[in-house]
């Protein structure tokens, strides 16, 4: 089988895995899919040598986390987000929705490493060895990242205007 034919299936099992990824790391569809074609552009280009590799989803993932981390350096890419909606519809959305859309908020506003180590632990569910490699930390790193990531994450959840708790 030829490197092409390893990379189309790769990329055919792990496609939208990495696509989800890349969204909650960036909050945005748009980058998200720039994030993952630019990493896979890359990887492509290396494959023959990324497939010796025991884990070629590692590899791929950590140029994914490189690429999102890329495109906020970008100096047109710094955009303020806004909370407005311009919904033609009054749509009553249910609660698990805003919930949702609460954390992918809450999310957008961690720090890029505290974000990488989060979604990467816990929605793609990797070790916290696994994830001390893609993002070339030590392990107590990820575990701080992780811990403080949380913690910012709990303290949005609960008080989500940012008003004092009495």
């Amino acid at each position: 089988m030829s490197s092409a034919e390893q990379f189309d299936e790769f990329v055919a099992a792990y496609g939208s895995r990495l696509v989800r990824t890349a969204y909650l790391l960036t909050g945005n569809w748009a980058d998200a899919e720039d994030a993952v074609q630019s990493a896979l552009l890359g990887c492509y280009r290396r494959w023959r040598r990324v497939d010796v590799h025991l884990d070629p989803a590692g590899y791929v993932y950590r140029s994914i986390v490189n690429a999102t981390i890329d495109l906020r350096r970008r100096p047109w890419r710094r955009e303020v987000l806004s909370d407005e909606t311009y919904d033609s519809a009054d749509v009553d959305r249910s609660e698990a929705v805003a919930d949702r859309l609460d954390l992918l908020a809450a999310l957008q506003s961690l720090p890029a490493r505290q974000r990488a180590a989060v979604v990467l632990r816990f929605w793609d569910d990797l070790s916290v060895r696994q994830v001390a490699e893609l993002l070339d930390c030590p392990g107590e790193t990820v575990r701080t990242h992780t811990a403080r990531g949380l913690e910012h994450l709990r303290r949005v959840v609960r008080n989500p205007e940012g008003q004092e708790s009495k």
